[in-house]
């Protein structure tokens, strides 16, 4: 017994696709520049500024309760900020920097989860077209779709392929 395939339910989730791929390529066309700006701001930055990277694990309010263990100024000990970068890696430098550091790897991360989200997307399309290729007659009658919107359907799809192999 074969599968029918829905073939208006199978388009409307390949326009859907299609919509959901405009938004995320606005949305990297949008957080890409701001995240290779940051980037360099940091890079920059890093170069003019004094870090300390420290062994160990420590959270701002670990290092900052060491540091007025030690003796150190509460001044000087709140014009910095400690930032956990690996299991046994700890970066210190100043307030603004670290902060930074922190909103560059947000907006990164959320490129990164934008770019996971197209790959998705895509396969997503290429499948619901690859599944409308083998339409029958039978899953018209199933659908309720007439010979004259499969022919506009069929159409679309050809086309979105098309676009697809260019891009």
């Amino acid at each position: 017994m074969e599968t029918r395939i829905n073939v208006k339910l199978e388009f409307n989730r390949l326009v859907v696709d299609i919509n959901e791929l405009e938004f995320l390529d606005k949305s990297l066309n949008k957080v890409g520049p701001l995240v290779d700006r940051l980037t360099r701001e940091l890079e920059n930055e890093e170069q003019k500024i004094k870090l300390y990277k420290l062994k160990g694990t420590y959270s701002d309010n670990k290092f900052r309760l060491a540091m007025l263990i030690r003796g150190v100024s509460l001044n000087e000990i709140y014009k910095l900020k400690a930032l956990p970068i690996s299991d046994n890696v700890t970066i210190v430098g100043p307030i603004t920097f670290i902060e930074k550091t922190e909103e560059q790897h947000r907006q990164a991360q959320y490129y990164n989860d934008l770019l996971l989200s197209r790959e998705q997307t895509l396969d997503a399309i290429k499948q619901a077209l690859k599944r409308l290729e083998y339409v029958n007659p039978n899953d018209l009658k199933f659908s309720g779709v007439t010979v004259l919107e499969w022919l506009d359907m069929n159409y679309i799809a050809k086309k979105i392929s098309a676009i697809l192999k260019l891009g």
